[in-house]
């Protein structure tokens, strides 16, 4: 008869070994889960992040283009007219872009990889407020002006979209209809002249109105009499 084998493992030690293998299985299963959940988190937590840069971007922006609250007239009967410095009623305004504009105007969408240049958050954008609301005036006075009123109207406005919507324009960074911040766009910026150049300016213009005055002409001599008139004398 044969001897068994000696070197076999016991079968309760092989069952241990196996448990122990079932084990590290899930174990390393669990870590593989694990990074899985880790890596959407990230991928999350970046989403939010560029959300957050985005919504604090539109914010200071609205900070720099918000409308001060005019102050209230002194009377009921006084009477704020259009023109520069004019306060802007922002309300009436987004309510006229958003029927007269936005739901109204038709474009093309280019088809060479072009876009059309608008962004639905107009009023961020200093340049878009005053725009609209020179419009919004000019088709108030149209409605009840005569009939070739509104001609003259929607000309103004192809002109004006026609700058706001430019590849140079307030919306050049506002990608299919979406606000964006491009800190390339923004106010081209002033300069106030000195003093001595009012003062040269108000001298040259006295200078002017003086050369432009007719010189005075001397006092005219009479003719002298004739005999006729001498003889009368």
């Amino acid at each position: 008869m044969t001897s068994p084998d000696s070197s076999a493992a016991p079968p309760g030690e092989a069952a241990s070994v196996l448990t122990q293998l079932d084990e590290l299985r899930r174990k390393i299963a669990g870590l593989d889960e694990l990074h899985r959940l880790t890596r959407q988190i990230n991928a999350r937590l970046t989403t939010l992040d560029t959300r957050v840069e985005y919504l604090s971007s539109g914010l200071d922006v609205a900070e720099d283009t918000a409308v001060p609250t005019p102050e209230p007239a002194a009377t009921d009967t006084t009477v704020v007219s259009g023109g520069p410095g004019t306060a802007v009623d922002i309300g009436a305004l987004v309510s006229w872009v958003r029927d007269h504009v936005a739901r109204l105007i038709e474009k093309k969408i280019p088809q060479n990889q072009g876009r059309v240049r608008w962004c639905r958050s107009w009023w961020l954008h200093a340049e878009a407020i005053a725009r609209f609301d020179a419009l919004h005036r000019s088709w108030s006075d149209a409605i009840y002006g005569d009939e070739n009123a509104l001609v003259v109207y929607y000309d103004h406005l192809d002109r004006q979209l026609a700058v706001l919507t430019s590849e140079d324009g307030p919306f050049a960074a506002c990608r299919g209809g979406d606000h964006a911040y491009d800190s390339r766009v923004g106010a081209l910026g002033h300069v106030d002249p000195g003093p001595d150049f009012y003062r040269d300016h108000a001298r040259a213009l006295e200078q002017a109105r003086r050369a432009a005055r007719p010189a005075a002409s001397p006092p005219s001599t009479p003719p002298p009499a004739t005999s006729e008139e001498a003889e009368q004398r």
